[in-house]
């Protein structure tokens, strides 16, 4: 997976890198594909899952909370989840009678009071074999 999230610029100073950008966005990825979502829970999951970390793709240090915020507020987060979506599709072969369960959501608290239908709405599509999201994004 480092290999699919290389391309990815590292717009950090050298001297200061103590985690590869590479390691850091696989953590990421993992985490979000197991079901975290905030950055304390993908800072548990690595600290959780350090040993499996390191035997599927030889990172050794997990990242913490504050470290994790800081390196993925400055990568483009769009690019990073085409990748992670580019890398589950090649792990994942199109199969005779799979499907693809596409719903959506609208996000409460979202609606202008002004405007009742105004509320965010997000789109998901989802294998439903493997219940791996493909791909979800903000209704236009």
């Amino acid at each position: 997976m480092q290999e699919t999230f290389s391309v990815i610029p590292d717009p950090r100073n050298p001297s200061y890198i103590t985690h590869k950008l590479s390691d850091v966005l696989t953590i990421a990825a993992c985490a979000v594909i197991c079901g975290m979502f905030t950055l304390e829970d993908i800072a548990d999951f690595a600290k959780a899952q350090l040993d499996l970390l390191k035997e599927a793709f030889g990172i050794d240090k997990a990242s913490s909370k504050p470290t994790l915020s800081r390196i993925l507020s400055v990568v483009d987060g769009a690019k990073t989840a085409e990748l992670t979506i580019q890398y589950m599709k090649r792990l994942l072969p199109h199969r005779e009678g799979s499907h693809i369960a596409i719903y959506g959501k609208s996000i409460r608290s979202t609606v202008q009071k002004s405007n009742p239908a105004s509320s965010l709405q997000i789109i998901t599509a989802m294998a439903t074999e493997s219940r791996i999201v493909l791909r979800q994004g903000k209704a236009s």
